[in-house]
């Protein structure tokens, strides 16, 4: 046999293992120019599921609103509605923060997943129909959120199946037994929270009486003088220590109760959106919800 034929057979069986390996190697998703899953959020809530979810893939995860943002004053960029659009998997809350994307044309590539869906909505305030968006203020809602997220995935890509499962269960557990420590504490002191209020789920699921500034996530900045001087007679009754605002948030309000009456202030968090450092740092909502309840605790 001489060398050309050789040569030429040797060639014939290395196309033919290649395209042995084509036709079965499984396609797991689409895949980016880098060859990863490009997983798009919108806040640091969708962010976080995104990144429990595709722990261990080979995933590019973005978050739009950038940390340190208040995403109430968020409006998406040309880029961002792109990036939106070209990802495999876009997660979003739905609420009204998200109206914006309504508008979009997604591909029938893309996977949506719209995460007020997966729970039982209430109202912002006793007096209007407008929908709460902040359902994950409550670890209850969060594990509801986080298999709602694994059964839209695991139904376009079953292949991810198994890896979704164990991601699941691994930060589920977690979330769980937040959950059960939230439900063991029993706090019975009203909270008082000199600030808008986006803790309807906590305080519904985990039955927290509370006095707020603004009955919601209000856009006013001015409290009326009625509810400072209840939040005032409160505190004085019940010899409360501390009152809360929230991160990256004024605390003008605060601070007249804390003139009246020598209270201290601590921070409860929405988890709207992280500041640089925390992000950096890879704080989780199960760190949220840790520094929450340790606050709630304190009263």
């Amino acid at each position: 046999m001489n060398k050309k034929r050789i040569l030429r057979i040797t060639v014939l069986c290395i196309v033919i293992v290649l395209i042995g390996l084509l036709l079965f190697i499984p396609r797991i998703a689409p895949k980016t120019d880098d060859g990863k899953i490009k997983i798009v959020s919108t806040t640091f809530p969708t962010y976080d599921i995104s990144r429990a979810l595709a722990y261990g893939l080979s995933a590019n995860i973005k978050m739009l609103v950038k940390p340190g943002v208040e995403i109430h004053e968020y409006d998406p960029s040309p880029q961002d509605i792109i990036d939106a659009q070209s990802a495999d998997i876009f997660i979003y809350i739905g609420g009204e923060s998200d109206a914006w994307v309504d508008k979009i044309n997604f591909s029938e590539n893309t996977l949506v997943i719209k995460l007020i869906d997966a729970v039982k909505t209430i109202a912002e305030t006793d007096d209007t129909d407008k929908i709460d968006e902040h359902i994950w203020t409550s670890p209850t809602n969060y594990l509801s959120m986080l298999s709602y997220a694994k059964s839209q995935i695991s139904a376009k890509y079953p292949e991810l199946n198994t890896a979704l499962y164990d991601n699941l269960s691994i930060y589920g557990e977690t979330i769980r037994d937040l959950d059960q420590q939230y439900r063991e504490a029993k706090i019975t002191q009203p909270i008082i929270v000199a600030d808008r209020f986006p803790f309807r789920y906590l305080a519904k699921e985990y039955q927290l009486d509370y006095i707020a500034a603004f009955p919601g996530c209000a856009e006013q900045t001015e409290a009326n003088t009625e509810t400072i001087a209840k939040m005032i007679d409160t505190v004085k009754k019940n010899q409360t220590p501390y009152i809360y605002t929230l991160e990256m948030s004024n605390t003008k309000i605060a601070q007249t109760i804390v003139d009246a009456t020598n209270v201290k202030i601590r921070t409860l968090y929405s988890g709207h959106n992280l500041s640089q450092d925390d992000f950096n740092s890879g704080t989780t909502m199960a760190v949220i919800y840790e520094r929450n309840l340790k606050a709630l605790q304190e009263s």
